[in-house]
């Protein structure tokens, strides 16, 4: 045992005496039974990190720290894990939440919309009768990394999502198929515009809405009326989807093409998918109190212009 140890075990168990005030170091008599109890190690635990201290995860997603316990001298008793400092809206759960004697855990910190960004410092405690351990780790929580994904034509003729906004000055378009409300009134596609492959290698965290701007492929079916569905895929499966209901007063004039907001909702927790996004656009006549023509030649989408920027926000999670 270190001598600073040893003094210190002897030192600090003495019997305070009157009689003994001023005379010696402690004022007091040494107790034998305190010091040797003092300087035998007693049973106890420790708890070590088995991961990094820091973990910086985006809003909503999860950040786990492995830790272990370890007894020693015939430490034999249960070990209960607790942690304070936790963000708002963020939920803790260990696994397990005791150990009996040595043993591993892991803490998970599930994060949520609601979560301020920013850095905390949490505390994880062992407790176990009057023994007590902590040790802290940090918690950076992050925003999404915000995208605008323009729809644009690739040179070679491919309809692409880009970030980069355009800078044509006139628009280009592609059309539905014709559009009528025998057979079901079934749901036409306008075209499928995709991320070149590889753009964005983290999970998608969040999805904003979508503006197109849209028009009437023939003047003859001014007086008609529209609905229009988006869907972004990501590995051929539909993560988000929005609809507009009855759009109307659409011409064949480039000029006067409207702006139509397609609210997009998320369908999978974020940071659950990542991949090459596409989205497709589809159209049909216009439904529930929708008046007008039963069909229409077809509806024209513009994109691909700084006046006629078709385009939707994402966020992405950003790596830990």
């Amino acid at each position: 045992m270190p001598r600073d140890e040893l003094a210190a075990g002897l030192l600090g168990t003495v019997d305070p005496l009157p009689t003994l005030q001023g005379l010696t170091v402690t004022g007091g008599r040494l107790n034998l039974n305190g010091a040797v109890r003092s300087i035998v190690a007693q049973p106890d635990f420790r708890m070590d990190l088995a991961s990094p201290a820091s973990r910086s995860v985006t809003l909503g997603a999860s950040a786990t720290y492995a830790f272990t316990v370890t007894g020693a001298n015939s430490f034999s008793e249960l070990v209960g894990m607790s942690v304070l400092g936790l963000p708002a809206g963020a939920t803790a759960l260990f696994t397990p939440n005791t150990i009996a004697t040595s043993g591993t855990s892991a803490l998970d910190v599930a994060t949520s919309a609601a979560t301020p960004t920013g850095s905390y410092l949490l505390t994880i405690t062992g407790s176990s009768g009057g023994r007590i351990h902590t040790m802290t780790v940090t918690l950076v929580v992050v925003g999404p990394a915000a995208v605008t994904l323009h729809l644009d034509r690739h040179p070679d003729g491919r309809l692409i999502l880009t970030d980069s906004p355009p800078v044509a000055g006139v628009a280009m378009y592609t059309d539905s198929s014709p559009l009528s409300r025998s057979k079901g009134n079934p749901w036409r596609p306008i075209g499928t515009w995709q991320t070149m492959a590889g753009t964005f290698e983290h999970p998608l965290a969040e999805i904003h809405d979508l503006e197109v701007w849209s028009g009437l492929r023939n003047s003859d079916d001014q007086g008609a009326t529209f609905d229009l569905r988006a869907e972004v895929r990501i590995g051929g499966a539909v993560v988000a989807s929005g609809e507009a209901i009855c759009v109307r007063e659409l011409t064949r004039s480039p000029a006067r093409a409207q702006v139509v907001t397609i609210k997009l909702g998320l369908h999978t927790p974020p940071d659950s998918v990542k991949g090459d996004l596409a989205l497709t656009i589809s159209a049909r006549i216009g439904t529930g109190a929708c008046s007008g023509h039963a069909s229409a030649t077809g509806l024209r989408l513009y994109y691909g212009s700084g006046l006629r920027d078709s385009h939707l926000g994402v966020g992405f999670a950003t790596p830990p």
